[in-house]
């Protein structure tokens, strides 16, 4: 998988405020909840760090929508 390429700012936020320190648990991927996809950060000084980003599979978003719907 290639990794996406992802600007930063030096305190490692995306252009939306986003950041990149959390990482899915194993549980949530094995159950296909969620998924880490490998991101590498390029930061304003050219430093780059490979990391995770998280997202939420469309079974997860499922299941979140299944908790709203129930409140």
């Amino acid at each position: 998988m290639k990794r996406k390429l992802i600007r930063v700012d030096e305190d490692g936020l995306d252009e939306n405020g986003e950041g990149f320190e959390l990482k899915a648990r194993p549980e949530a991927v094995a159950s296909g909840l969620m998924v880490n996809v490998p991101v590498t950060l390029i930061f304003p000084d050219g430093r780059k760090l490979d990391t995770y980003q998280v997202q939420i599979t469309p079974k997860g978003l499922q299941k979140l929508k299944g908790f709203f719907a129930a409140a």
